[in-house]
């Protein structure tokens, strides 16, 4: 059976809200107790839910609920291309260049150079202006620099994450209470210790 296209799934243009589940792979820890190893990698849900805030401030998105469990990661997005459509040309220019897919942090300072470049080309912003609400774009921003630290950590190469982050369209009331079910439940299995 063919695998649906993100883009059959996301429609960029229009404002909606989707279940979002990234995953490690290899057994990799995301956070939480490696009982085999002996080590906790608790500190890296400060490293996940820091950069989710710094991309909320960049991104036309909304994160109405996440959770960091010990191998993946959940959040119920909210793509907002009508919030996009107002900004400025330069407000779409600063927020794209402040991005960063290396580090966790967003650049403090844009090179002028760089802000007059994209600003002088019509295409390329309209570009950065659909990415900056895309959630699609979101995760590859949110991801890979998750990805870089924890590969480096433990003197890996290859993919952290599985490479297809799953999504899917909350079309109303019930199945968007059926995920907050979900992510309430989740918090509760942390709190309580019950991995299962």
């Amino acid at each position: 059976m063919r695998t649906r296209q993100r883009h059959d799934r996301i429609d960029d243009s229009v404002v909606g809200a989707y279940h979002i589940c990234a995953k490690t792979v290899r057994g990799g820890f995301l956070t939480g107790i490696d009982r085999v190893a002996l080590c906790s990698y608790d500190y890296r849900e400060d490293w996940v839910l820091g950069r989710i805030d710094a991309l909320i401030s960049v991104f036309a998105i909304e994160c109405h609920d996440r959770i960091v469990l010990d191998t993946a990661l959940h959040m119920i997005l909210r793509n907002r291309p009508d919030v996009a459509s107002t900004w400025s040309d330069d407000d779409v220019a600063g927020r794209w260049l402040s991005l960063n897919r290396s580090r966790l942090e967003l650049r403090s300072d844009v090179p002028p150079k760089k802000l007059a470049q994209l600003l002088s080309d019509p295409t390329k912003l309209a570009a950065a202006r659909l990415s900056l609400s895309s959630i699609s774009s979101f995760m590859a921003h949110l991801r890979q620099p998750i990805a870089i630290l924890a590969n480096r950590e433990e003197g890996e190469r290859g993919f952290f994450w599985n490479p297809r982050f799953g999504c899917e369209r909350l079309e109303d009331t019930p199945e968007r209470w059926s995920c907050d079910l979900y992510m309430i439940k989740s918090r509760l299995r942390v709190v309580s210790g019950d991995d299962s």
